[in-house]
């Protein structure tokens, strides 16, 4: 994944001066969720299968899926005592999602998939002294991508 500052992202120094779009730089630290590694163990369960006609020629497969499971971060949190920089963190938390397949024939597939990753994460304004202050943060995730099966043949029984 590729990671960039959002278009809604403003930072606005004061009332008197105007507001401008952040560069990732200066929010390294400040920012939630610069998220450098995510990791997870899922669960699937498919309840959904189906078969779609195409135009009398033939059948598209598709399945619809349900995933959760826990999960492992790793992050820029901010330093203690509102230090500028970040430094590297470590988070737990789980996923649930929600994906569908076109199945393209025994061993490809179309995968379209959402997924939401709730970890917590140490807020700024933190010391040593006071403890971290962490939050409870939500990363949605809209992932389009190809799954493969194997073995590519497999045997029937």
């Amino acid at each position: 994944a590729f990671t960039s500052v959002s278009g809604s992202a403003q930072v606005c120094p004061s009332p008197t001066e105007a507001c401008f779009s952040p560069s990732k730089e200066q929010l390294n630290g400040k920012g939630p969720g610069q998220i450098n590694l995510i990791t997870g163990l899922d669960l699937e369960w498919a309840p959904l299968y189906g078969k779609i006609s195409l135009l009398a020629e033939g059948f598209a497969h598709f399945n619809l899926y349900l995933i959760a499971g826990p999960a492992a971060l790793q992050y820029k949190a901010p330093k203690d005592g509102n230090a500028p920089g970040s430094e590297s963190a470590w988070a737990v938390g789980g996923e649930a999602g929600l994906g569908m397949r076109f199945i393209f024939n025994r061993w490809m597939a179309l995968r379209f998939e959402l997924r939401d990753v709730i970890y917590r994460e140490k807020t700024a304004g933190a010391t040593e002294t006071t403890g971290a202050a962490y939050q409870v943060r939500n990363q949605l995730f809209f992932d389009i991508g190809l799954s493969f099966f194997f073995p590519s043949s497999p045997t029937e029984g």
